[in-house]
């Protein structure tokens, strides 16, 4: 058996995959048909407080600073750069609520892994990722290895010098 995610092979029975952590046991669930409301409701709500904040935070900043004898030229830029940070912040956030609405409607996008859909002939097949290579040793085992190669050289550099010394 191998990971739908990464191709890692994993024994049977695991339920996830001991490589990348993908689930194995993928249910098949499918979502339902609609974007569920109660998410663009809290999504909406947090867009118009952050609206409300940007717009009317900077405001009442501004009027408090001009009752405490501030000049308005250090509050200017607050009270200009506050609705703008809003507004990109709202931004942000209805790109992401429709990129989330688009990802739902998806044929598929959440209802199976990639490697459990049908295909039918003609349609394009997923690459699938190969085995990984088998284990490497440890560094410890790499070392004593190189070390056996070096002390096999040393004993017969040794044995070449008793003989010649005789």
């Amino acid at each position: 058996m191998y990971c739908p995610s990464c191709g890692a092979e994993s024994i049977q029975g695991l339920r996830y995959c001991k490589q990348c952590g993908a689930n194995l046991n993928f249910t098949g669930e499918m979502p339902p048909g609609k974007f569920p409301m109660a998410l663009t409701v809290i999504f909406l709500v947090i867009i118009s407080i952050i609206s409300i904040t940007g717009i009317i935070g900077p405001f009442a900043m501004a009027s408090d600073m001009s009752i405490r004898g501030i000049a308005p030229n250090h509050f200017l830029p607050v009270m200009l750069l506050g609705p703008l940070v809003a507004l990109g912040m709202d931004g942000l956030l209805i790109w992401l609520l429709l990129r989330l609405v688009k990802i739902y409607h998806q044929p598929g996008a959440i209802s199976q892994p990639q490697s459990s859909r049908h295909l039918r002939p003609g349609d394009f097949a997923p690459p699938q990722l190969n085995a990984p290579p088998a284990a490497i040793g440890s560094v410890t085992e790499h070392t004593t290895r190189n070390f056996d190669e070096y002390e096999k050289t040393m004993r017969a550099r040794q044995a070449s010098r008793d003989t010649k010394e005789v």
